[in-house]
Formats: structure tokens, sequence, C-alpha cells
């Protein structure tokens, strides 16, 4: 379907997919706007339809081209034969905010589009926004519980440790949009221990 996009050079490639990311990112969907794209990109309108139908077509398909990114990051560092919930918890945190280092734009663009509402694009985005969250859940199929106090329900268990990685790294991710950037990385993983042994000492078994 897009195979004219594909067989350009990849650096072309690159700058056109740069400018439209930078302005649904930005604006999202709706508000987006595609002269401003092939402004940034110096390219023309009807190139860029000559390549994508129409900007629902563009955006969907820059979906895509974001998660499969996200999707090939992850499985490339995620290990699935860790079974221990918050050494895997500690994975996808220190490998989500790598990502957002190396791909901002990515990254600004999938938190726009978890959100995305305008009717032209709502039905597909809930579909694939579904499929994101199976694939997510995926990462956490299997859990060794067995490690867990008896005392504590594990649910709650489980559900407290992932809740609080999650808001740590939110408020990561908010204070690089302010900065720009994620600044003292080892700061914030010497953090991100402390939570962890925090975690060992109130729900698991001492270790025998």
């Amino acid at each position: 379907m897009h195979d004219k996009f594909e067989q350009l050079k990849e650096e072309k490639k690159q700058n056109i997919l740069n400018a439209c990311l930078k302005e649904f990112a930005l604006n999202g969907y709706q508000k987006a706007s595609t002269n401003q794209m092939v402004k940034e990109a110096n390219i023309s309108k009807g190139l860029l339809f000559h390549y994508f139908i129409n900007k629902k077509t563009l955006y969907l398909y820059l979906y895509d081209y974001v998660t499969n990114i996200y999707k090939k990051e992850f499985d490339s560092f995620i290990n699935i034969s860790e079974y221990d919930l918050i050494e895997r918890m500690k994975q996808a945190v220190d490998k989500k905010l790598e990502i957002t280092m190396k791909y901002p734009l990515l990254f600004k663009f999938i938190e726009k589009a978890l959100l995305e509402d305008a009717k032209a694009v709502k039905n597909e985005i809930i579909e694939k926004n579904n499929e994101l969250m199976k694939y997510g859940k995926q990462l956490f199929g299997r859990i060794d519980t067995s490690k867990f106090k008896d005392d504590i329900e594990h649910e709650k268990i489980i559900n407290i440790i992932m809740w609080t990685f999650k808001g740590f790294e939110d408020q990561v991710i908010n204070q690089a949009k302010v900065t720009g950037c994620i600044e003292n990385y080892g700061v914030i993983m010497k953090q991100l221990d402390q939570y962890i042994n925090l975690f060992k000492d109130l729900f698991y078994k001492e270790e025998k």
C-alpha cells in the first residue's frame, strides 16, 4: 500500500517521517497541519499524498511505524524468562526511559495517540490501542508469586508494585517534558532501586 514511500532513500524517508511525527505529536490528529508537515519536510503536498492517500492513512501508518519500533526495542531487551515481577518491572521502566531519550518524537506521538478521539480515526485507534495493551500485558503474562509473603493478597502486592513503578515512570517523563531531556539518569535508577529494596522488605519472603 505504501510501496512508493518505502522505496525512498532512507534519509529522505526519515526526513518526511520526522516532520509528520512532530506535527501529530505536538497537535494531535485534528489540529495537525499537513501544510506544516510538507514545509518541515521540504516537499510538496502533492508528493506527500502521492505516498499516502490522505491524512488519515498517513496517521495510521505512523502509528504502526511507532509501535513497531517500541515492540522491537522491548523484544530485544525484556527477558521474558525473568518471572520476578520487580525485576521485570525494572527492566520495563529502564527500557521505556531509554526509548524516551532515544526517540523523543515517537514517545510524544504515541502518548498523544493513546488519548486520540478524533472521529476520523477514533475506531481504528481504539482497536490499535487495544492491541498495544495486549502486547503490554504479554510482557507480564507469567509472574512468579512464590516469593510473595503469604499473609498479603498477591493481587494487591502486584497492583501496588505496578502502580508505584508506573507513577515513578510518569514522574520522570513529565519532568523530561519540561527540561527537554531525562537528567541524572544514574540518580533516577538509584531511586528506583530504593523502591525495589522497600518492596522486597515489605512483600517478599525472607530468603533462606
